[in-house]
């Protein structure tokens, strides 16, 4: 069992399942709001963008990517946090 997980980090495969949870929250939501109407649930988007980023920073540097993917991938991580957090404030 340790083997699997030790695995999953090395290769970077944890990210991997990490982002594409990530993906079906945010495609739902999708759903969700063009079903209910409920449009506002799309300004958890930027939120999402913003955990993807981190973790595709992640796998970078697990599988031993460039430092320049890495802080790319924080880069753009930051630019969603930016975008996400005047909806925050608004409440």
């Amino acid at each position: 069992m340790m083997d699997v997980a030790v695995d999953l980090v090395r290769s970077g495969r944890i990210a991997d399942i990490a982002l594409a949870v990530v993906a079906i929250e945010a495609i739902l939501l999708g759903v969700t709001a063009i079903v209910t109407g409920q449009h506002a649930r799309l300004r958890s988007l930027p939120h999402l963008a913003a955990g993807a980023c981190l973790l595709l920073s992640l796998k970078a540097a697990l599988i031993g990517g460039p430092p320049t993917a890495v802080l790319g991938w924080l880069a753009g991580a930051l630019v969603a946090n930016l975008i996400d957090m005047p909806s925050r404030w608004r409440g």
